[in-house]
């Protein structure tokens, strides 16, 4: 990676999501996390992370959503990515810091990431999913894990998401790979088909 000072901004836009900075892609430190339904602190803590130092470029990387369920849920869940790659545009322009939105970032990327890390799948059922990713921090990156704690000592899996999510982006060195393209089928398998 080149020497430009970066600040990584990772969302996970879902109902319980939130917003995790990171201090650029060479360091993997986090300077915050909140989740998106504290909408002031979120705007607070990009502002305080704008202010800390003089940054070349803001990332942004967001999730992909798979909205599910009845047609008001989906249009909602895609207001809400709207709206705060809006905000977090905003702040970046109020604050004089040129930024990039990349690519949405697939969720099976991150969590094969994890896979790979913790040595064992991800169980099944979201309960025992989200348990399973808190577990990966708390074991790999324990004070960041903390942050993810609430008053009362909950794990909230938004923010725990938009670690993971911040955490893979620089872990590929600043690029979001899409889902790799199906190989064609050659001339000779589709001959061995009509025989």
């Amino acid at each position: 990676m080149n020497n430009l000072r970066r600040l990584v901004v990772a969302i996970d836009p879902g109902k319980t999501g939130g917003m995790a900075i990171f201090d650029g892609i060479d360091y993997k430190k986090l300077i915050d996390v909140e989740s998106l339904s504290d909408g002031g602190k979120c705007e607070d803590i990009l502002i305080s992370a704008l202010e800390q130092g003089e940054w070349d470029c803001v990332d942004i990387v967001c999730e992909r959503v798979h909205p599910h369920g009845f047609p008001m849920a989906i249009v909602a869940l895609s207001e809400n990515v709207g709206e705060w790659l809006y905000r977090v545009k905003r702040l970046c322009n109020v604050s004089g810091v040129p930024y990039k939105e990349h690519k949405r970032l697939h969720p099976t990327k991150w969590q094969s990431m994890v896979s790979r890390l913790m040595g064992v799948k991800p169980p099944k059922g979201t309960a025992a999913k989200k348990k399973y990713y808190g577990e990966f921090l708390q074991k790999f990156y324990p004070a960041y894990y903390a942050k993810c704690l609430g008053p009362q000592k909950g794990y909230r899996d938004g923010r725990g998401d938009a670690i993971c999510i911040g955490l893979y982006f620089i872990e590929c060195g600043g690029v979001v790979e899409t889902k790799p393209k199906a190989k064609p089928k050659t001339k000779r398998k589709k001959a061995l088909k009509k025989n």
